[in-house]
């Protein structure tokens, strides 16, 4: 049964808890559940499950769950989030991500996994996997890290455009009031 067939809150969270279900797990669970209600008026489960999902240390679980600011969010869709935390995990053990997602809540924190989903969707996980150096897993440094493989992809992409012109478009290319207008040139 779906998760929106539920019929009240509790097995509604209870399903959420999938194998997880400690005591101290679901009492995590219930207390994320009223923050939220608290603060927005309103509940998305896509972060509690993306926390049951990713982790495995019960510890970890209980404290992301029971924090009120989380910098650990799906970015996109609880899947899409679910592959950059994967790519991470291949280079760090849960608890430094833990520690990475528990510790910080700045800005560069929040924007590692969008900027690696940016990656792996415009130029594919092989391209994340072969340009990524490890750091040490700190916001800053791992954020800096994610933004220059981004910027060295993108960087790629473009380098071999062949830029071609008919002769209407070379006509465009001309000078008037002191602005000069070129049409991008071939390397």
């Amino acid at each position: 049964m779906g998760l929106c067939k539920k019929s009240n809150v509790k097995d509604y969270l209870d399903s959420i808890l999938q194998d997880k279900s400690y005591r101290s797990v679901k009492k995590a669970l219930y207390t994320s559940f009223n923050n939220s209600i608290q603060e927005y008026s309103t509940y998305n489960p896509d972060n509690d499950i993306l926390i049951l999902s990713f982790f495995s240390n019960i510890d970890y679980i209980v404290r992301l769950l029971e924090q009120k600011k989380r910098s650990l969010q799906t970015t996109f869709t609880l899947q899409l989030t679910l592959i950059p935390l994967g790519l991470l995990k291949k280079y760090y053990t849960q608890k430094q991500i833990f520690n990475l997602y528990y510790k910080s809540s700045n800005y560069h924190t929040s924007d590692i996994l969008w900027v690696i989903q940016n990656i792996i969707t415009g130029y594919g996980e092989e391209v994340f996997l072969n340009n990524f150096k490890k750091v040490r897993c700190n916001s800053k440094l791992l954020h800096d890290e994610v933004v220059r493989v981004y910027n060295s992809s993108k960087k790629k992409k473009y380098e071999n455009v062949i830029f071609e012109y008919d002769s209407n478009a070379q006509e465009i290319q001309s000078q008037k009031d002191g602005l000069i207008f070129v049409l991008p040139k071939n390397r």
